[in-house]
C-alpha cells in the first residue's frame, strides 16, 4: 500500500510539474528554499558570522594555550 501511494504521489507531482510548466511557470520556489536563500545572500548577518568567528578562534587559541601549559607543566 505504502508503494502506492508512493507511485500515485509521484505521478501528482509529475503532473503539476508539467502543467506549471506548460503555462510558463518555470520559477516554483518553495518555502524552504527561500528561507535558505534569504540566510545564505543577506548582508545584514554578515557582521554577526564574522564576530562570532573571531570569538571562536579565540576561544580555540585559549583553549589551545591552556593544554600547552598544562603539558609543558606536567612534564616539569
Amino acid at each position: 500500500m505504502k508503494i502506492l501511494k508512493s507511485f500515485t504521489r509521484f505521478i501528482s507531482n509529475g503532473a503539476d510539474v508539467f502543467r506549471e510548466a506548460s503555462k510558463g511557470q518555470y520559477n516554483r520556489e518553495s518555502e524552504e528554499i527561500s528561507k535558505i536563500k534569504s540566510d545564505l545572500f543577506s548582508t545584514e548577518k554578515q557582521s554577526d558570522d564574522k564576530t562570532k568567528l573571531i570569538q571562536d578562534r579565540n576561544a580555540v587559541e585559549k583553549d589551545v594555550c591552556n593544554a600547552w601549559n598544562k603539558i609543558v607543566l606536567s612534564n616539569g
